[in-house]
């Protein structure tokens, strides 16, 4: 029912905006310009009201409209009620607007009018209140649906007026001297609008009453069309039959009134007896339905399950006296959204989210959830289902429900699974397998070591008749003899024979594997009338293989001991000889004894106390050594001796006994101390051959520096007094004296590189490469060398020695260029895993591939010194300033391309 009026009301607005559409456009064609002159007609602003009244009113029937319908619709609506309450004013003396004639002009002189193509009073004041209505409809948050209908109401009687005017003939109705009275196209579109505005919202405000399915209901749609048609009709009957001279004033009233009392008398009876009958079928389902519902309550407490229904349309919410049992609550005037609070906190969303679906009719649901009694505060599993209900027009009238109690099922269930999950993991867990069969040999469950110690890739393989495993494995004994099927440990178990620790050789045929198990097994339980077998296999094999392992270990070990180069034995706790070298019986002199199984102190019955207290302590798990221990022999001799004395455990951890290990050293101690002496004496060499560098040196320098002095001097007085050749000669000399004097130097360098003359520490090769270059700034200037750089790292190392390093390396880089070629030398560095690799590259001369290893070599020179100056030492300083940092030295270069000189320091030294 709801569906089809809210589409009347629909209807009752297009058919309003369909009369105003057409009258307006016979305004604008001119067909009604003149019309008006012999009968009265719908005015411009009147249809232009219809058009927006009508038109508004199909867009605020929807219940939720769109925004853009909702103000689309209040636009139209404010502007019908402002143009009809414009109108209303105009009729007020003094009052001229001038909003008549704006769409269309009519001539003066128009029936019924004071003012051309104004419209009437009856017309202005419903479109003003129709305004109102529809504003009322659309407002928010909550429409004023009552106050819109009870418009709607006036709005039908304003148009009754009018059309009863019609229908009787009565000029009186629709015209006056002063006044525009309503036209009878506008007083049934006013009536469609009416309509309209009350079943828009049939479901609400005035209309529940009507649109209600009780009784109540029923009477008023029954009677409410008789209370309206029936008057009309009588009352034109009247006037037709007054008129017509049937009767008389008088008489026609009597007949009048007899016949409205006949016909409401009928009417009445006749919706009385209607509504008798619906009670009389109403108070039977109502017996039935208490003797279902007396039955459905025993049914909810058998099987502890509640029931609750929520009518949508009365908003009554009821709920059956086993579901307030179920939650522990007596209050009964609870509403649904309070009834969350019993849910368990973590399952209100998903309870929320599934009762929001069933309101809203998108699907039924089932689902188990906890609640929280309400008095005794106890946590409760049930199952909740809940259905929905529409009505003819698809809307959801009705949603009810089941809740049954489940919390001693879940519990049982679960402690159903928690024991099988037990069992099962214990079987899952076990390393031996596990075949449970029947007395008829059909195996159906295998633990995993079971079915994966027969080779299976899942227990499904393996679930099989007995007899189908013949032609799989097969059973031996440890003397090889084959088992038949009925010797198997399972058939044993069936006859009734006991099978406990049988040790088999099972043999795989298709996998060609064989291992040796272990058979247990008895009669596990009776299901029906049939026995299961349970069967234990252990896997032995890795056992025996331990055990003979263990046995040729062991033998090995008295192998190695017996035949140990050095004195060795091994004892138990009570400190018996278990193993003993032949070494321990040589130093020992025990030589041709047997000593397994003897007392290491009945052996040597006056070993010292401190050796007892060695052997307690090693026994209670220290390990106890000493490198070096002197003895002194019966003789009188010093013997010295390296011995160690530790645990041994046996398979369980346990200390089972100790090892004894002894070892003369005597003859190394005596090397070790030739061996110092030496050391002391090639140190005092060392010194004395360091200071006779120091005093050489001094003693060297002294007379070339007296003779570079005089001939200097020589040189300078007799300049240009002697000869040319002379002269020569003096140069000759000063250069000599010089090239010795420099000589000399490296060679002092030299020696001083060899010896540590100072702890390394961390330096900033960039400040060493630094003070390189300032060192160098002479010939660089000279020779317009160009150096560049990387970021160089820090080191650890020397920086005196480094210094030298970087300005030898850097100089012969500038000394040996081309000619005419302008020097370009840079410096990189790369670490490599755990050193710093440097590079010098330069773009000189280059040198040949076979002087790569002689250039480092003492007083090896490429070229002659009137080529190149210098002493054939600066390489060999470098190279034995890297092997003192612990690092090398390497050139890598071709003739005319430049050379690369590498060298590796280590990260940290």
């Amino acid at each position: 029912m709801e569906r089809r009026l809210r589409c009347f009301a629909v209807g009752a607005g297009a058919v309003a905006a369909a009369i105003g559409v057409v009258c307006l456009l016979a305004w604008l064609s001119g067909a009604m310009t003149y019309r008006g002159l012999s009968s009265l007609t719908i005015k411009t602003n009147a249809s232009l009201c219809l058009i927006l009244c009508g038109t508004a009113l199909m867009q605020a029937v929807p219940a939720d409209p769109s925004p853009l319908l909702r103000w689309t619709a209040r636009c139209f609506a404010a502007i019908c009620l402002v143009v009809g309450g414009l109108t209303v004013m105009e009729y007020l003396p003094g009052w001229e607007l001038a909003i008549d004639q704006l769409l269309a002009v009519e001539p003066p002189g128009a029936l019924g009018v004071v003012s051309p193509n104004r419209m009437g009073l009856p017309a202005a004041v419903s479109f003003t209140l129709g305004g109102i209505a529809i504003l009322f409809l659309l407002h928010t948050p909550r429409p004023l649906v009552r106050q819109s209908q009870w418009i709607g109401i006036i709005l039908c009687l304003i148009a009754l007026l009018g059309l009863l005017g019609y229908i009787y003939g009565a000029r009186a109705f629709h015209g006056v001297s002063s006044y525009t009275f309503v036209a009878w196209p506008t007083a049934i579109a006013i009536a469609f609008l009416g309509a309209g505005l009350l079943c828009a919202r049939p479901k609400e405000g005035l209309m529940v009453s009507i649109t209600s399915a009780d009784a109540g209901g029923v009477a008023i749609r029954r009677l409410l069309a008789a209370a309206i048609l029936v008057p009309i009709a009588l009352g034109w009957l009247h006037l037709q039959g007054e008129s017509h001279g049937f009767y008389g004033r008088i008489s026609g009233t009597r007949f009048l009134v007899i016949a409205w009392i006949v016909i409401f008398s009928w009417l009445v009876h006749q919706t009385a007896k209607r509504l008798f009958r619906a009670d009389e079928a109403k108070r039977s389902a109502l017996t039935a339905l208490q003797r279902t519902q007396a039955l459905l309550l025993e049914a909810e407490r058998l099987s502890h399950t509640g029931a609750w229904e929520w009518d949508l349309t009365s908003d009554i919410w009821t709920f059956s006296d086993e579901w307030q049992r179920l939650h522990g609550t007596r209050d009964r005037s609870l509403r649904p959204d309070e009834l969350f609070s019993i849910a368990h906190p973590e399952d209100r969303p998903a309870i929320r989210s599934a009762f929001d679906a069933l309101r809203r009719g998108a699907s039924p649901y089932e689902m188990e959830h906890r609640i929280v009694r309400q008095d005794t505060g106890e946590v409760r599993t049930v199952k909740a289902s809940g259905q929905y209900l529409r009505d003819r027009s698809g809307r959801v009238v009705k949603i009810y429900g089941f809740v049954q109690d489940i919390t001693e099922q879940k519990r049982a269930e679960d402690e159903l699974r928690k024991s099988e999950a037990r069992l099962s993991t214990a079987l899952d867990n076990l390393r031996e397998g596990v075949v449970i069969a029947t007395e008829r040999g059909e195996v159906f469950y295998w633990n995993p070591s079971g079915w994966m110690m027969h080779g299976y890739a899942n227990p499904e393989e393996g679930r099989r008749h007995l007899a189908e495993f013949e032609q799989i494995f097969q059973l031996s004994l440890a003397d090889g003899r084959v088992l038949t099927l009925d010797e198997w440990p399972m058939l044993r178990i069936i006859r009734g024979e006991k099978v406990q620790n049988l040790e088999l050789r099972l043999r795989r045929l298709d996998q060609e594997w064989e291992r040796v198990v272990s058979y247990s097994g008895t009669i596990l339980q009776t299901l029906g009338e049939e026995r299961l077998v349970y069967l234990s296999i252990c896997d032995m094999t890795e056992q025996r293989r331990a055990e003979e392992a263990l046995q040729e270990r062991e033998e090995r070990l008295r192998i190695f001991i017996e035949h140990a180069p050095a004195a060795l034995a091994m004892f138990d706790r009570q400190m018996r000889y278990v193993h003993v070298s032949r070494r321990w019986l040589t130093d020992y002199d025990l030589e041709g004894r047997n000593l397994r199984g003897i007392c290491h102190y009945q052996v040597f019955p006056e070993i010292p106390d401190h050796w007892r207290q060695v052997h307690a302590r090693a026994l209670a798990g220290e390990i106890l050594r000493a490198d070096e221990d002197q003895f002194v022999r019966s003789d009188g001799s010093i013997q010295w001796v390296r011995w160690e004395v530790r645990p041994w455990q046996d398979a369980s951890g346990r200390v089972a006994g100790i090892l004894v290990f002894s070892e003369d050293i005597t003859h190394r101690k005596h090397a070790e101390q030739e061996r110092e002496r030496l050391i002391t004496e090639l140190q005092q060499s060392n010194a004395e051959l360091q200071q006779f560098a120091y005093v050489s040196s001094h003693d060297l320098q002294e007379p070339i520096r007296m003779v570079t002095s005089y001939v200097q001097l020589l040189q300078k007085r007799y300049q240009g007094k002697l000869d040319e050749k002379a002269e020569m000669y003096i140069s000759f000399i000063v250069e000599a004296a010089h090239r010795m004097s420099c000589l000399i130097n490296d060679l002092l360098a030299l020696s001083r590189v060899g010896r540590r003359e100072r702890e390394f520490m961390p330096v900033e090769t960039e400040l060493v490469v630094k003070e390189a270059l300032d060192n160098l700034r002479f010939a660089m200037e000279e020779s317009g060398a160009r150096i560049t750089k990387d970021t160089l790292p820090m080191v650890m190392g020397d920086p005196v020695q480094l210094l030298q390093l970087f300005q030898n390396l850097l100089g012969n880089a500038i000394k040996y260029r081309k000619k005419e070629v302008t020097p370009e030398v840079h410096i990189s560095a790369e670490r490599k895993k755990n050193q710093w690799l440097f590079g010098i590259h330069d773009n000189g001369i280059g040198i040949e591939p076979q002087y790569h290893e002689r250039i480092f070599v003492i007083f090896q020179r490429l070229h002659q010194r009137e080529e190149y100056q210098g002493t054939g030492i600066g390489l060999a300083i470098c190279q034995k300033i890297v092997e003192n940092h612990g690092g090398r030295i390497w050139v890598e270069s071709k003739p005319g391309l430049g050379s690369t000189f590498f060298f590796s320091l280590p990260i940290n030294k």
